[in-house]
């Protein structure tokens, strides 16, 4: 049985992500995520905003650099991660720590808004090789190419044929 602890949190941005390169040159995307908390209270009809709760999140490897490439300050994120407790000794000597989330998903809340997703190649022959930048755009894998622009061609909904009744 293990210990680790998993969070999914629900929230903004409070800045763009920061993309650093460790001594060993793997790459960690760091960044805030602010939650809103928001009360109904029943007695008064009324509902009480409290102040946000900010969590740290870090991302590693190939979902920091995505991270840091598709998000900035405000963005609306879903974030999966573990919660982990960071321990260290500032330049004073005192010891220090602090709750981090380390992600493992980081996807885009659609709750308002909409997004397009684009493959990116890295570390391919495709890639340059003087950043590690795609050599050619991105891949739009959302089909939004192939969606008419119009209705023209989008039969009426009486035109449709109902779906199967499933056997069960």
């Amino acid at each position: 049985m293990s210990n680790e602890t998993y969070v999914t949190i629900r929230g903004n941005l409070g800045a763009k992500p920061v993309l650093h390169t460790g001594a060993s040159g793997g790459r960690v995307a760091r960044f805030d995520v602010a939650v809103a908390v928001a009360r109904y209270q029943r007695e008064s009809e009324s509902t009480d905003v409290l102040p946000p709760q900010w969590f740290a999140v870090k991302a590693f490897g190939q979902l920091g650099e995505n991270v840091t490439e598709s998000a900035a300050k405000g963005t609306p994120v879903l974030v999966r991660g573990e919660l982990v407790t960071e321990y260290w000794t500032n330049g004073n000597g005192e010891p220090r720590s602090r709750q981090v989330v380390r992600a493992d998903a980081v996807g885009i809340e659609l709750h308002s808004g909409v997004a397009r997703f684009s493959r990116v190649v890295r570390n391919s022959p495709e890639a340059d090789a003087t950043d590690g930048t795609p050599a050619s755009t991105p891949v739009d894998l959302t089909g939004a190419a192939e969606c008419p622009e119009d209705n023209a061609d989008v039969a009426p909904e009486d035109a449709m044929v109902p779906a199967p009744e499933p056997p069960f």
